[in-house]
């Protein structure tokens, strides 16, 4: 046996690396030298993919806040609440947004923004299956003042516009500037639109 691995010990060799790398497997596993390098990779490797994940959103906030900026740079229209004009509320997806002189939905394609870094395109509301709903919006008076907006689905409406394609900046000079332009006065307050 010895003049056989002398001759040829290429797959002897082979052999005694599978049964090293294998064998904290089969003998206690985690408690061997080889073993714990196997635990410190596995983790140095989950560290790594959450650290790029990380990466990776902090680089999408950049993005979606140098959008966001530049929507209130162009002017966005601020949202103020419908029962009080001269107070904020705050942008949630999928809400229209309305003329509150004319009671009528801004239009789809608007860039509307709110008093606290949010800014959205009006999208048209899609159904379950991703189509635009045709339609109307109605908005209903609430006991308690604002009012309720309900959708009416008609086939000689058009589409209807709704708060969609969100973009956050935390830069609240941008904000404040974009306020003074509209001469609005800030509250705080976000009643129901």
């Amino acid at each position: 046996m010895i003049d056989q691995i002398k001759r040829n010990p290429g797959p002897w060799i082979l052999g005694a690396i599978v049964v090293l790398t294998t064998a904290p497997s089969v003998v206690g596993g985690s408690d061997t030298p080889l073993g714990i390098l196997n635990q410190l990779s596995q983790r140095a490797m989950e560290r790594n993919g959450q650290q790029m994940a990380l990466e990776d959103a902090l680089r999408a906030a950049q993005d979606e806040a140098k959008i966001a900026a530049a929507r209130y740079e162009m002017g966005c229209e601020l949202v103020v609440a419908s029962n009080d004009p001269g107070k904020f509320t705050v942008l949630s997806p999928g809400d229209p947004v309305r003329d509150a002189v004319r009671n009528v939905p801004l239009p789809l394609g608007m860039f509307v923004c709110d008093a606290t870094g949010n800014t959205a395109e009006l999208v048209p509301l899609l159904d379950a299956e991703g189509r635009p709903i045709i339609g109307f919006v109605e908005f209903l008076p609430q006991p308690e003042g604002g009012t309720v907006p309900k959708v009416v689905p008609n086939p000689e409406g058009g589409e209807i516009p709704v708060v969609g394609e969100l973009a956050y900046t935390g830069d609240q000079e941008v904000v404040r500037r974009a306020i003074s332009r509209q001469r609005v006065k800030a509250t705080g307050e976000t009643p129901q639109q």
